[in-house]
């Protein structure tokens, strides 16, 4: 009997058109609503930041964009995500 871990490694096939095709799309989905959800917890610490600043420190509502942004990139908006954070923490 041979032990699993000794039996030789098979080479993993290449991928079809189709298959890579799917697992783009599959990645591009994922990628999508990370940012759709990016922008709901954006859309909701800005609307925190904003009653927040009304209250307390008027000043700080020039640093307030009108519109919340819109990234094309999950590094962007959790780039974003930080400041807002740190906006709110000063």
């Amino acid at each position: 009997m041979v032990l699993k871990w000794f039996r030789r490694r098979q080479e993993p096939e290449a991928l079809t058109p189709e298959q890579e095709r799917k697992r783009e799309e599959r990645r591009a989905g994922e990628e999508r609503r990370v940012l759709d959800e990016l922008h709901r917890q954006t859309d909701a610490l800005l609307a925190e930041y904003r009653e927040l600043a009304r209250r307390h420190r008027p000043e700080k509502m020039a640093d307030l964009p009108e519109v919340p942004p819109r990234f094309t990139s999950v590094e962007e908006g959790r780039a974003y995500m930080d400041r807002l954070a740190a906006w709110i923490r000063e």
